[in-house]
């Protein structure tokens, strides 16, 4: 059971959407990803091949000496001449030594080569995945849904901000010309799951191990019925929760879950608030090693419960969490489909996803708006031109979903 608490609203806010911003985003850091993986992609085929050419070089040496030694060997009965043996052996041990001596100073040579390539082919990968990471931290679409959460994990807390978008693309509001009053065809569903871990000491309050009494000191929570000798009615046991650090959070688009925890009295402390509109729904929960009791289901302890404190709480909590979630550090997940883009590296799949679902959304808007303009008008000059004329033969599929003519994308 849950109380409702009148007079307090919790929501995450929303993203100021501009269309034209999304568009111009969508072909700034995702090429310039794209671009940096084709260098990548380059540089990989020539070190691959220069690794060959070493091991083949390698090779050809590795059969010197032999086929020197092959060929002393013939001509020692020739010579007839004494110690002819020794001189051989020193012949080949010179033969030895001085290809050894060759092997090192080509293996030098050849290997700082190589590392020269995977080092900068390292770089542009490295390139791409920043550019990325850019994009998504600039990120302008609206989401639909939002989930921080956090956990103490030896020590300290791991922060996470996840986001996910579903959307329906329909190709037919995409060709140049179409009447956009007319019915949507939808033709395929596209789903974007990403994750950013968060700086959580960024935040004084989650800069070390959070217990209860920095929130409010002396709180105390209504856990059982206990028996007196003065009184035959049933008194409330209370716990007193000071020491109580939070193990773990997790704030949705509209509710706050906190769970505190106790290890020497193996005892936990779970609450929640939702947001409904203009009310809110507070749950309080608590167990330890002998029972679990669901304090707002029980009317005696919701009562002694101080409500308002709890909320005011919770509420602060609430405003740090959405504070906390500015504070992005690294992307740590990002799913096309079923496609766990940071794993594949395939960045054209991702930016044909990506200009599907910006088109969606921008199409949404025009289309609640009532203002049915094609997607072409809201890139100006040639940025666009430019941009697509980067990506090759990629050009075509992400200029045909934009709704732009792909001959103007070429040279």
């Amino acid at each position: 059971m849950s109380y409702a608490i009148t007079g307090v609203s919790m929501s995450i806010t929303g993203i100021n959407f501009k269309p034209e911003d999304a568009l111009k985003n969508l072909l700034n850091n995702p090429v310039q990803a794209i671009v940096s993986m084709n260098q990548y992609s380059d540089l990989k085929v020539k070190s691959e091949a220069l690794k060959a050419e070493i091991k083949a070089k390698i090779a050809l040496l590795d059969t010197l000496v032999p086929d020197i030694s092959s060929y002393l060997d013939s001509k020692v009965s020739s010579f007839g001449l004494p110690d002819i043996k020794d001189l051989v052996e020193k012949i080949r041990s010179f033969a030895d030594s001085a290809v050894t001596m060759y092997k090192g100073t080509l293996s030098e040579s050849m290997g700082k080569n190589l590392s020269d390539l995977e080092n900068s082919a390292s770089q542009e990968k490295e390139k791409a995945v920043k550019a990325v990471e850019s994009y998504f931290l600039s990120f302008s679409l609206p989401t639909d849904s939002v989930r921080i959460s956090m956990k103490l994990v030896n020590g300290s807390y791991d922060g996470r901000a996840s986001y996910r978008i579903i959307t329906k693309y329909d190709s037919s509001l995409s060709i140049p010309g179409k009447d956009f009053k007319s019915k949507q065809n939808v033709v395929e569903d596209v789903s974007l799951n990403y994750e950013f871990s968060l700086r959580t000491a960024d935040l004084d309050l989650f800069s070390s191990i959070l217990t209860f009494s920095t929130l409010y000191k002396g709180f105390k929570l209504p856990v059982r019925f206990a028996s007196t000798w003065a009184s035959k009615e049933p008194a409330v046991d209370f716990e007193k929760i000071d020491k109580y650090y939070l193990a773990e959070a997790d704030l949705s688009d509209k509710s706050l879950t906190v769970i505190f925890r106790d290890d020497e009295k193996a005892a936990t402390a779970k609450f929640s608030l939702t947001s409904y509109e203009d009310n809110s729904i507070l749950g309080a929960e608590y167990s330890d090693s002998s029972q679990t009791v669901d304090i707002m289901n029980q009317h005696g302890l919701t009562n002694a419960l101080d409500v308002s404190t709890l909320t005011n709480v919770l509420k602060l909590l609430f405003t740090t969490f959405m504070e906390m979630e500015k504070h992005k550090l690294r992307l740590t997940k990002l799913m096309l489909d079923e496609n766990d883009i940071l794993s594949s590296m395939d960045l054209p799949y991702l930016l044909v996803g990506m200009s599907k679902i910006v088109v969606s959304k921008i199409n949404a808007l025009k289309l609640e708006e009532n203002e049915f303009i094609p997607i072409t008008s809201l890139l100006t000059g040639d940025y666009a031109k430019d941009r697509l004329k980067l990506l090759g033969d990629l050009a075509t599929p992400v200029s045909r979903i934009m709704g732009i003519d792909s001959d103007k994308t070429k040279s």
